[in-house]
């Protein structure tokens, strides 16, 4: 139990109450860690700890969406596959799925904006990436893995990310095909 939000605050026990109080859990459900995001109207997935191989980051959590992956979230997870970032989630934090070294595929949702450095580096499975259509920015080294394919569905969202350095291009340095639409550029 916590004093605050962001949980950083730890109430010590036993707690004597002289008015009234509101306190923070930290719920790890399914090996997930949530937090309250920033205005408390939904949730960060924080930390995953299971040994799933397939995982779709759900919409929603305790009636509230799901908005954004955190930094490290699933960093290192060895059986992890596959993942589907549904389109609640707005941003994907620094080295979120950092060193998943069996990611083979990833589905970003069209709401994402931002992808965090070094995000899906050290992926060298990782074969084939959909990126969602509003996508603003996409931080150094976010894909630095040797990614075959990228998928796409609007030409125009794509020419207008942000990447924060030649690295962050999921395009850069490898031999790797762009399809928009389902058609090879």
């Amino acid at each position: 139990w916590y004093y605050d939000y962001k949980l950083t605050q730890p109430v010590s026990f036993p707690l004597v109450l002289s008015d009234n109080l509101t306190l923070y859990a930290k719920w790890l459900i399914n090996d997930v860690v949530y937090l309250a995001n920033d205005d408390e109207t939904g949730y960060i997935l924080d930390k995953y700890n299971g040994t799933a191989t397939i995982f779709d980051i759900p919409a929603e959590y305790n009636g509230k969406p799901v908005t954004a992956i955190g930094s490290e979230a699933f960093s290192g997870c060895a059986d992890l596959t596959s993942i589907t970032i549904e389109n609640n989630v707005t941003a994907i934090g620094s080295y979120a799925f950092y060193n998943c070294k069996n990611l083979t595929s990833v589905k970003i949702g069209n709401n994402v904006r931002n992808i965090g450095e070094n995000a899906f580096a050290e992926c060298y499975n990782l074969t084939s990436v959909a990126i969602g259509n509003n996508v603003k920015n996409i931080g150094e080294r976010a894909f630095y893995a040797g990614i075959k394919n990228v998928y796409i569905t609007d030409i125009s969202a794509w020419c207008n990310i942000d990447f924060g350095e030649d690295n962050s291009n999921p395009l850069w340095g490898n031999p790797t095909n762009l399809y928009l639409n389902g058609e090879l550029v």
